[in-house]
């Protein structure tokens, strides 16, 4: 007795190792089987709500979601380079687009790449001085003017 409970929404009743573990529930079970919350999230209207409160939660946690982002990236460096060459692929123009903006923009990736360092590694100031210093660069060289 008590090894059994009954899914509230296929209303059949199971044994509790079809069940998941639920610390809030009175007897320590989800209310439904593994099987029909499965079922229940490949639903669409399931997993829109779930992208929206998702894309909530990254907003209001950022650093908690970057930080899981940069542990599977370092754990599965393969897998992150066929996901990235996959959707550059996919979106060749957009990508395209989004680089010629990133090195028309001297943004401080860009920078700190050119620099041979990461985002992170330098000072604003530094980079600062060099965005002036690539600016001026890319001036001259516009009005076809030779620096040594």
């Amino acid at each position: 007795m008590g090894e059994t409970k009954i899914c509230t929404i296929c209303g059949e009743e199971k044994n509790l190792s079809e069940f998941y573990r639920h610390i809030g529930a009175k007897d320590g079970y989800f209310n439904e089987c593994k099987k029909c919350i499965c079922i229940k999230k490949k639903t669409p209207e399931f997993r829109e709500k779930n992208r929206i409160r998702i894309k909530e939660l990254r907003a209001k946690y950022p650093e908690k979601y970057r930080e899981r982002a940069k542990k599977w990236y370092r754990a599965n460096p393969e897998r992150y380079r066929e996901k990235n060459t996959r959707y550059r692929t996919a979106h060749r123009e957009e990508y395209k687009l989004m680089l010629r903006r990133y090195i028309e923009n001297l943004t401080d990736g860009y920078v700190s790449r050119v620099m041979g360092k990461r985002a992170g590694e330098l000072t604003p100031e530094v980079l600062e001085s060099k965005r002036l210093i690539m600016q001026l660069k890319r001036e001259l060289k516009s009005n076809n003017i030779k620096i040594k």
